[in-house]
């Protein structure tokens, strides 16, 4: 049963590297328009999209480091508790964090609304670069959510049937 359990933390750690990952290319699309860009437009880009490397950085990196402690304690605490309670503590681990797919959502719609306000109005450059910055984050927590609940929908289901 505990094979689920680990399939499911490597997954999550594959997760958070591609949210790493993704910070480190926005950081160097970042740099390159920076350093490289002719344009007003391309040079506004530099600051949101450190904004995000940060940001997608403070997201992955702990993601990564927390799920490989938790991963090395499944076996142990597998054998120690027994499969049912070890069952049980999961589905209960599951159902906690259901709530954080209505949030990102959320963070979604609101990045999407208030990007589309930036681009529709004209506020200038430095704004529409934001709401640039704005439309990839909504963009990548509706992506990220997709595949992180398709996964906890098929971990919890795995679940369930093991403590029938």
């Amino acid at each position: 049963m505990y094979q689920h359990t680990i399939a499911w933390y490597q997954g999550e750690i594959l997760e958070a590297w591609f949210i790493v990952g993704a910070g480190v290319c926005l950081g160097l699309i970042g740099l390159l328009c920076h350093f490289y860009g002719q344009s007003t437009g391309a040079k506004a880009l530099f600051v949101p999209m450190m904004v995000l490397l940060v940001l997608f950085l403070a997201i992955g990196v702990p993601m990564i480091y927390s799920n490989i402690q938790t991963m090395a304690n499944v076996a142990d605490t597998y054998q120690t508790v027994g499969e049912t309670q070890f069952v049980v503590d999961e589905l209960k681990r599951v159902a906690n964090f259901q709530y954080l797919y209505p949030i990102s959502i959320a963070i979604s719609v609101v990045s999407f609304a208030v990007a589309l306000a930036l681009l529709h109005f004209d506020v200038g450059v430095k704004w529409k670069a934001w709401a640039v910055a704005l439309l990839i984050l909504g963009t990548s927590f509706a992506v990220i959510d997709y595949f992180s609940k398709e996964r906890a929908n098929g971990y919890r289901a795995v679940l369930e049937q093991a403590k029938k």
